[in-house]
């Protein structure tokens, strides 16, 4: 089972650098349907399948390294993709309030969405991890991560194997951009590519889509 990367999963631009996930084509998600409906968690089944990953380099937006375009370095580079499992994620972000219902607290500092409904933000990677744990334990079962606190900040590690452990995790780069699409190539889900570079660097309200 996967959790749809909280809100720190959210951007101008998709793009990432993730190779294919060696894998069998047997999946090995458990059934905890009835249990995440109780917890008020909406996960969206996604088919295994292909995709082209990454961004063409006339795209608007578009982020390499200065002067590494083509190389090795560029994680935008378009490339093929195949994902061998099915997958299931949130239909939407974690909100505040469940993040705070797990964990006690809400790290959120933004001051325009904060209803317990908006979704979670200021959120590490150890934090995000954590959250899966405790969705796991919630559940009854083994999570996927390693953590400890130290000084009050939790670090966590792994999973080494993301699909070898039954409990919640946080998708690969692949598994999330290819879970957003939904089959479009667009520079946003739900298709739509920039016209310019609009309020590009804090994704405004003034970004104009071509759809």
């Amino acid at each position: 089972r996967m959790i749809a990367a909280l809100s720190l999963a959210i951007g101008c631009v998709g793009g990432g650098d993730s190779a294919p996930p060696e894998a069998d084509t047997a999946d090995t998600a458990i059934d905890l349907s009835a249990w995440e409906l109780d917890a008020g968690l909406d996960m969206v089944r996604v088919a295994s399948g292909s995709f082209v990953m990454g961004s063409p380099p006339d795209e608007v937006g578009r982020m390499i390294p200065e002067g590494l375009e083509g190389s090795q370095y560029d994680r935008e580079v378009p490339h093929s993709v195949n994902l061998t499992r099915a997958l299931s994620v949130l239909k939407i972000e974690v909100s505040r309030g469940l993040f705070a219902d797990l964990m006690g607290d809400d790290p959120s500092t933004s001051t325009t969405c904060s209803s317990p409904a908006c979704p979670v933000e200021t959120v590490t990677w150890s934090q995000a991890a954590a959250f899966a744990n405790a969705l796991s334990a919630g559940a009854g079962v083994e999570g996927c991560y390693v953590c400890q606190t130290t000084d009050g900040v939790v670090f966590c590690d792994g999973p080494a194997d993301p699909y070898g452990c039954a409990g919640y995790r946080l998708p690969t780069e692949a598994e999330w951009e290819y879970a957003a699409r939904a089959g479009v190539t667009g520079s946003f889900p739900g298709n739509g590519d920039l016209v310019s570079e609009q309020d590009i660097d804090d994704c405004g309200t003034g970004l104009i889509l071509d759809n």
